[in-house]
This record gives structure tokens, C-alpha cells and sequence, in this order.
């Protein structure tokens, strides 16, 4: 095969799947919303060092990721292409961080190769690295960092050592600049044990120096920044936002610990498929060799970290992904170098197809005859559904393909080509009903209508993101406070807060015949707003509610 014509042919398509479909899909709520609104108030503020969310006080993460996606709409527009890709990029770019990282210990184009397209083929790699989330970014600096601390521990000469060390410092500022301390925790913690393992657990009395020095240079100018802007930043973000939320369980995301486990499985899919074959590649290879040792680390020490975590969400592993996707890589081309692929990834590989044929089949019936009652697309919506049968069966039939092939190069293409049909499809396949709950862009267009430059405004607290975003406004009122909780603990901006029971004392508040606009969930409508008595206009969709009262 010719490498040149094989990039190209990768290149073009990751940039196909990751970023061509980018703008076709409307914001996520609250996530993508919320990550979308804050640069933005950022823009039209001109306050860059603190994070503001619908006007209140948005502590829980450092500022780094906003400035990225707000440069981004500076540059581009604001729209969610311009939101999405500062994440898509991260997430190639970490690819290439992985073939830069093999191509220091020369292990071969084969190897640089499939850990990219194995990484970019993941289902958790692809489902955060196209939606508007810190994740991918975090991840792509922190994948920089442990990088460039290999590169410097193989590092012949002091220069060269120091240049790295002092590289892998600054990508421990980014990052810890992205999504806080946990940054310095993940490093340490993977690189801690590898250095013992080595036996050179001596150096790490002196090693750290450099990396602290740059990583406190990178940070210190936003720290202090903030620090005299808004002095109560950092006892918030330490203590709550990073202590509690490890150790006490002060959280909203209490999990036990294994809960991480099916993420790391299913996120890795479809190469969870084959991990035996991969596994019995890496035996082959040996513990021994210093790169397995430091992927090993780099995944299996970060994962139990964040297991042991009392708040986690499934999308904390992403990090661990990176070295995974290596480790995958390198086992497999040991252990198909024997023509044709033994049992381990026939059996892997086949079983796999099977389960996606048989999934497809079932997923058809199912859209189809409706045989339960509960389809997840409507009769108007049967051309999403054929495209993802199609995906559905063409990555099946080219796993069994893979399965039944004699040629191991032929074979792994087949297997990671299968899903990129899906891939490159599902931006343009999400049904109605994901759009009605989590990305209600019909439903803000309606409110955008119904809305006065006079009304006020208030929203659920899974939709104040969304609303602020769509009406460019930040005098919002919130049900139920949830992540505002911080911000609206402010006395100048606790009045914004409607406890459960006293929207009614709202409507007595607002001068007479000032309108009030609620914009809620159905679930919770009528507990909350059920003392009000009946609103002058009122929108019932299947998952949210538009309502219009009038001051008393």
C-alpha cells in the first residue's frame, strides 16, 4: 500500500465524520448550550477572566475552553458548527499526538496508523469529540502532557530532556486551565507508578521541577486574574467544585465504583470486540517493554483515580481512551502477524457482526410492526430509519467480513471501516423525540415569538441555558436551582430564584399586566405552577411547556 494515498484517504475521511456534519445538528440542552452561552456572554461582556452563565456566577470550571470556542464564534459566527469545532479538532489532533508518540520508539507506520483510526473509531471518542463539551480538549492536553513526558524520559541529552519536560509543564497548564486540578492528578498518578515499575522512582525528587515551573507559568496570569476579579473563586473551585466532589460525595453524580466499567467497555467499542486477540498480542510483546508499561499506567491507575472519585460521570474516561487505543493497536499487529487471524479475533470479530445483524433486524421490526408500542421515530420519519438500518447492517456485514478474511491487513480494514457509514450519518438520523427532550430548537423558536423585549422570563433549570442562549438575555428567572445554585447564593441575585410553591408570589410581585414567560418541562408543570391558576397562553409540547401570565 501506498502511506501517502492512505492518510490522505484517512484524513479525508476523519474530516468527513468529524467535522463535515458538525453544523447539521442542533444544540444539546443543557450541555451544548450551556458551552455555547458562555462564551458568548464573554463576547458581548468583554469580561474574559470569569465565567458567566445566564448572568450568575459559573465557578465549576476554569475558563481556557471558553476562550477557545469563543475565538472560535469571533472568527466563524455563532452558530454550532462554530461551537463543535475547537472539539473535533482536539479530538484529531489527539490522534496524531498517538502517532507521534509510536513514531518515538520507530514502531512503525502499521502501528501509527491503526492507534489512530482505533482512537477516531471509538464510540465514546466519537460521540464526545463531536458535541460542544470540554471533554475532548481536556482530553487532547492531557494526552500532550503524558506524551511529551515520554518523549523526555527517552530523551538522549539533557537539552532535549529539559526542552520536553518543560513542554509537558505547558500542557499541564492548559489542561488544568481546561477542567482544573484534576489535570495534575491524572499526570501524577500515571506516571508515578511507571516511574517505580522502571526502578528510577528516585528521579521523581527531581523530575517535577520543570513540568511545575512552565505548568505555573501557563496558569498563574488567568489565577491571579481571576483571583482579584472575583476573590471567592478559588475556595469555591477547590473545595466544592474539586474536594467535595471526590471525596464527600456532595454531588449530583453519586456513583458506585464500578460504575466507570460498562463506559470504558462500551466506549471502546467496537474494539472491546477484539480485546482478547489484543490481549494475547500484548503477552506476546511482553510487560517488560517500557512503552506497554507507561500505556498501561496511563490508562489502568487514571481509570481506578476516577472510580474511587464519589461524583463521575461515564465521560471522565475519555482520557484513559488514548493509551487504550495504543494498547489495542500494538496487540493486535503482534497477534495477526499470523496469516490468516486466529480464533481470538475471528470469534471476536464474528460474534460481534452477528450481534449487529440480529440488532438491526430487531431494531427494524421494532420502527416498523411496532410490536411494544414505543418506536423511537415517527411514521413521518421511516427515511431516518432506512439509514440506519443501512448503517446498522453494513457495519455489521463488513465486521463478518472481517471474521471470514485470510489477509490481516484486509481484515482490520474491514473492522474499522465497518461503523463509518453510521458515523458519518448519525448528525442527520436523530429522531424527533431526542429533539423534543434534549434539543428543542422548534420549541426556543416558539418562544422567541411569544417573548416581549418587556417580559419576564422564566425558565426550568435543564432549559436556562438554552433560553438564555437563544434570547441573548441574562435576566432570567429559575425554577429549581441546580447548577445556578452557586450563583444565585449571591444576595444581588437571589431574588432570581422561584422556590417550588411560590411561583404565584411572582405574579403579585411584577407590576399589573406584565407579562411572565415560563418555558419549563411538562413533567413538572403543573406541581410547580398549579397555585397560579391558568395562564393566558399556554403551549403543551410532548416534553416542554410555553406558558404566558400577566402580573396581578
Amino acid at each position: 500500500m501506498n502511506p501517502r494515498k492512505v492518510v490522505l484517504a484517512i484524513a479525508l475521511i476523519a474530516l468527513a465524520i468529524y467535522v463535515f456534519p458538525l453544523g447539521f445538528r442542533a444544540l444539546s440542552s443543557p450541555d451544548e448550550y450551556r458551552y455555547a452561552e458562555i462564551p458568548r456572554e464573554m463576547i458581548d461582556s468583554g469580561n474574559w477572566v470569569a465565567p458567566y452563565l445566564a448572568g450568575l456566577r459559573y465557578f465549576e470550571k476554569p475558563v481556557l475552553g471558553f476562550w477557545v470556542t469563543g475565538l472560535s464564534m469571533v472568527v466563524l459566527g455563532d452558530h454550532p458548527f462554530a461551537h463543535r469545532l475547537p472539539v473535533a479538532l482536539s479530538t484529531l489532533l489527539t490522534a496524531l499526538l498517538l502517532v507521534w508518540l509510536l513514531r518515538t520508539r520507530r514502531e512503525g507506520f502499521r502501528a501509527e496508523l491503526l492507534a489512530a483510526v482505533v482512537y477516531l473509531t471509538t464510540v465514546m471518542v466519537f460521540g464526545v469529540g463531536t458535541h460542544n463539551v470540554l471533554d475532548s480538549q481536556f482530553g487532547l492536553f492531557l494526552a500532550a502532557a503524558m506524551v511529551t513526558f515520554f518523549k523526555a524520559y527517552v530523551a538522549v541529552g539533557v537539552r532535549r530532556r529539559v526542552f520536553y519536560l518543560a513542554l509537558m509543564g505547558a500542557f499541564c497548564g492548559l489542561a488544568f486551565l481546561t477542567k482544573g486540578f484534576v489535570a495534575f492528578a491524572v499526570v501524577a498518578v500515571a506516571i508515578g507508578p511507571f516511574m517505580i515499575l522502571e526502578r528510577r522512582a528516585k528521579e521523581l525528587l527531581y523530575l517535577p521541577f520543570i513540568p511545575i515551573l512552565t505548568a505555573g507559568l501557563m496558569a498563574l496570569p488567568w489565577a491571579l486574574a481571576i483571583h482579584a476579579s472575583e476573590p471567592d473563586y478559588w475556595r469555591h473551585f477547590f473545595l466544592i467544585e474539586n474536594w467535595e466532589r471526590f471525596t464527600s460525595g456532595r454531588t449530583d453524580h453519586i456513583r458506585p465504583f464500578w460504575y466507570l466499567v460498562p463506559f470504558f467497555i462500551g466506549g471502546m467499542m467496537p474494539w472491546t470486540a477484539i480485546f482478547p486477540a489484543a490481549a494475547a498480542g500484548l503477552r506476546r510483546r511482553g510487560f517488560h517493554d517500557s512503552l506497554v508499561r507507561y500505556l498501561c499506567c496511563w490508562c489502568v491507575v487514571p481509570f481506578l483515580m476516577f472510580s474511587k472519585s464519589s461524583g463521575k460521570l461515564g465521560t471522565y474516561i475519555l482520557p484513559c481512551l488514548a493509551p487504550a487505543a495504543i494498547l489495542v493497536a500494538l496487540g493486535l499487529l503482534r497477534y495477526l502477524r499470523t496469516q490468516p487471524p486466529g480464533k481470538a479475533f475471528r470469534w471476536g470479530a464474528g460474534v460481534l457482526g452477528s450481534i449487529l445483524i440480529l440488532g438491526g433486524v430487531a431494531f427494524a421490526a421494532n420502527e416498523w410492526l411496532d410490536p411494544f408500542g414505543h418506536t423511537a421515530y415517527s411514521a413521518a420519519e421511516r427515511g431516518k430509519v432506512v439509514v440506519i438500518m443501512a448503517g446498522i447492517f453494513t457495519w455489521g456485514a463488513a465486521t463478518i467480513l472481517a471474521a471470514r478474511t485470510a489477509v490481516a491487513s484486509r481484515a482490520l480494514a474491514a473492522f474499522a471501516a465497518g461503523p463509518l457509514f453510521l458515523m458519518a450519518a448519525s448528525a442527520f438520523v436523530l429522531p424527533r423525540s431526542y429533539e423534543e427532550r434534549a434539543a428543542p430548537y422548534r420549541e426556543l423558536e416558539q418562544l422567541e415569538q411569544v417573548v416581549t423585549d418587556d417580559a419576564l422570563v422564566v425558565a426550568g433549570r435543564n432549559y436556562v441555558q438554552a433560553v438564555a442562549y437563544k434570547l441573548h438575555r441574562t435576566d432570567l428567572f429559575i425554577l429549581r436551582p441546580g447548577e445556578f445554585f452557586y450563583g444565585l447564593s449571591y444576595p444581588e441575585e437571589s431574588f432570581r430564584l422561584i422556590p417550588e410553591g411560590h411561583f404565584k408570589n411572582l405574579l403579585e410581585w411584577v407590576p399589573t399586566g406584565k407579562p411572565i414567560v415560563v418555558f419549563m418541562e411538562r413533567r413538572h408543570y403543573h406541581k410547580i405552577l398549579e397555585s397560579a391558576g391558568p395562564p393566558e397562553l399556554e403551549i403543551m409540547g410532548k416534553v416542554i411547556v410555553i406558558a404566558v401570565y400577566r402580573g396581578r
